[in-house]
């Protein structure tokens, strides 16, 4: 489950309108990274760069990771709003999952 999507809202716009936001959003992070990659890139080969223009590119670097950040504390996932559905959801889940656990021994067991 992709934690950045709310696909326990349900159908309907505002659903829709979420999902395409947090589409949006990480396609700005992806390009946001593959810039500052780029920046370190070009600081790796450039031999006679000067200090204004390696502090440029470490400004620019910065700049970038500060963008990122702002972006990333906006992804955060939001809470379901039918919160009895999940519940009930999860209850399955749990009821299906439940003879992959542990068995339990009935105290009785040769030593």
């Amino acid at each position: 489950m992709n934690p950045f999507r709310n696909t326990e809202a349900g159908p309907g716009p505002s659903s829709t309108a979420t999902a395409t936001a947090s589409s949006a959003l990480a396609t700005a992070l992806g390009l946001l990274a593959l810039a500052i990659s780029l920046i370190a890139m070009a600081m790796s080969f450039a031999d006679d760069l000067g200090a204004m223009g390696t502090a440029a590119l470490i400004g620019a670097d910065l700049v970038l990771v500060a963008a990122m950040g702002a972006l990333l504390a906006t992804m955060r996932p939001r809470p379901a709003r039918d919160g009895a559905a999940r519940r009930v959801r999860e209850e399955e889940l749990l009821d299906a999952l439940e003879p992959l656990g542990p068995t339990r021994s009935t105290g009785e067991e040769e030593r």
